[in-house]
């Protein structure tokens, strides 16, 4: 019997499901001749995070698990021989080969028939991919050797090469609808690519009429083909070609992709592209464009796929706007009772973030206890939030010195980013409708002014 093994994966998942099946494998290798055998699958096409796994062979069968929650293609290597398989979450696989001939021996069964598509890569073995035409917000990696072949052959001798390229590969594809829309997706893209690489002869209107007529029969909105990379790259190549039409911005090149994609996408594509251009800018430090754009974008769409995906990323640090409304939170008083800001909406909110190690903040306690109780008594709410991670110490402290108001204890450091806090004390006033407000610049009657937010 063979044993089974789950192996860890080694790359980092910023996205992991929910919802999976166990689909059980079975690798049997004929003439071994590597000791290391891997299986990647894309985790997720936003951020083009691989779930790898990596294990060693002691003999010539193996057997692993991999958690499934939909039609993958997955990525196998032996060696240096690469192949990839449809995968489903039903399917039972069987993968035999001879170590020194992979592709050409290899026999799969036990999953959804996968005789077409390795017949597609015995004909064409991927090329050297690289990023040739890429940027850090929409990347795209491609054929080294058809980028080089669209820089020096005319529109013709190129287009022409590449519809013979797609007459014999779907000729190979059969009824399999997957191969049929990962042949015609990479065709168009790599023309369109022609457009990008010869923009000198096209005037920007002349290049988007034409990437039009390349996606004639090809839908820039099908949901279903958002899980494949093949169709995510047609839709970045088609942005690249409209981002040539876009007047430039003072405010950065990502400004202007968003245009591209806002104004030439739609429905799920277009939430899609967006989405993947707000990762990409985040990762790359321009974060101006999720602080103009992505609530908007939030708040418009029904995709809360994306927009929780990309919560978890940059949700927190980015919600804080110094003239919007304050983030919320919830957290444990003294006595153990939940509490959170939100509870207070149509109050006005003096919010102090403090710390027991913090002498600062100790001493503007001791300061300011007079004025806080004046303006606990004209109805302001005081919430005082402390970031210590020993709620003991948190106690013994507020034993010591008065804080009049709603005392709460955060033991990590998130509720700090979320506010932009950079060094304590901090100190936020909130009006009635839960956005920042600020007191008069100079000289100021305090009572004066937090009265007239509370007439407001």
């Amino acid at each position: 019997m063979l044993s089974k093994y789950l192996f860890t994966p080694i790359a980092f998942l910023l996205f992991t499901s929910l919802y999976a099946a166990e689909v059980n494998f079975t690798v049997q290798i004929n003439n071994p001749s590597s000791s290391s055998f891997s299986v990647s699958i894309l985790e997720d096409v936003i951020s083009r995070e691989e779930r790898t796994y990596v294990f060693n062979l002691t003999g010539s069968q193996k057997a692993f698990v991999l958690q499934l929650d939909k039609e993958e293609v997955v990525t196998f290597q032996y060696g240096q021989d690469i192949f990839q398989l449809i995968i489903r979450p039903t399917d039972s696989p069987v993968i035999n080969f001879d170590g020194y001939n992979v592709l050409t021996t290899l026999k799969v069964s036990g999953a959804a028939s996968n005789q077409a598509f390795l017949d597609l890569q015995r004909r064409f073995p991927k090329g050297f991919l690289n990023s040739t035409y890429s940027n850090s917000f929409l990347p795209l990696t491609l054929d080294d050797a058809l980028v080089q072949q669209a820089e020096y052959q005319s529109e013709g001798e190129y287009f022409g090469m590449l519809d013979r390229l797609l007459s014999e590969k779907m000729a190979l594809a059969g009824s399999s609808s997957f191969l049929s829309n990962k042949i015609k997706c990479e065709t168009a893209t790599y023309k369109m690519i022609y457009l990008l690489a010869n923009q000198y002869k096209y005037d920007p209107i002349q290049a988007t009429n034409k990437a039009k007529s390349i996606l004639n029969g090809l839908s820039l909105n099908n949901p279903a083909l958002l899980k494949y990379s093949f169709y995510t790259d047609l839709l970045t190549a088609f942005t690249y070609v409209n981002h040539l039409g876009v007047a430039r911005s003072a405010e950065g090149e990502e400004f202007e992709y968003y245009e591209a994609i806002n104004n030439n996408l739609s429905g799920k594509t277009k939430a899609f592209m967006l989405s993947k251009l707000f990762y990409n800018a985040f990762r790359y430090g321009q974060t101006e464009i999720i602080q103009n754009k992505y609530r908007d974008f939030k708040n418009s769409g029904p995709y809360s796929e994306y927009t929780n995906k990309l919560d978890v990323l940059f949700g927190d640090r980015l919600q804080f706007d110094e003239d919007g409304p304050a983030p919320d939170f919830t957290l444990p008083d003294t006595n153990g009772r939940t509490v959170s800001l939100s509870d207070y909406k149509g109050k006005v909110i003096y919010l102090s973030f403090w710390a027991t190690w913090c002498k600062p903040c100790l001493k503007g306690f001791e300061k300011s206890l007079a004025i806080r109780k004046e303006l606990q008594n004209m109805g302001i709410v005081l919430i005082n939030v402390s970031v210590d991670r020993d709620s003991n110490v948190w106690k013994s402290t507020m034993s010591r010195i008065e804080m009049p108001g709603i005392n709460l204890l955060s033991n990590d450091s998130a509720i700090l980013r979320t506010y932009d806090v950079g060094s304590l004390p901090v100190y936020n006033i909130i009006d009635k409708r839960g956005n920042f407000r600020y007191l008069s610049d100079g000289f100021r009657d305090i009572r004066e002014e937090f009265q007239k937010l509370i007439n407001e």
